[in-house]
């Protein structure tokens, strides 16, 4: 069986019902434990998650320039056709 661990704290406590001083200390310290280690997993969770936001921005931008140089190649290539082609319209008219 799995156990929510944001239920397991009121688990045990509600296992101190009836429970003596030593029993009561010791199922305190395991709440105790739980919530720091849920603490713990949930800060480890919320770096990753940013680790991961800032890898995706950092590709995005790479693909953004990647995209950019694409289309100014793209336009360097088309403005050299366009004179090369003028080129051959200006010999054609000299003939």
């Amino acid at each position: 069986m799995k156990i929510n661990l944001m239920l397991l704290p009121l688990l045990l406590a509600a296992t101190l019902m009836g429970c003596d001083n030593d029993t009561e200390q010791k199922a305190a310290d395991a709440v105790h434990n739980a919530n720091e280690t849920m603490k713990d997993a949930a800060h480890e969770a919320n770096e990753k998650m940013k680790d991961a936001a800032d890898d995706v921005k950092e590709k995005a931008g790479d693909a953004a320039d990647a995209v950019q140089g694409q289309v100014e190649k793209a336009r360097l290539e088309r403005e050299k056709q366009e004179a090369e082609d003028a080129l051959k319209k200006a010999e054609e008219l000299k003939k």
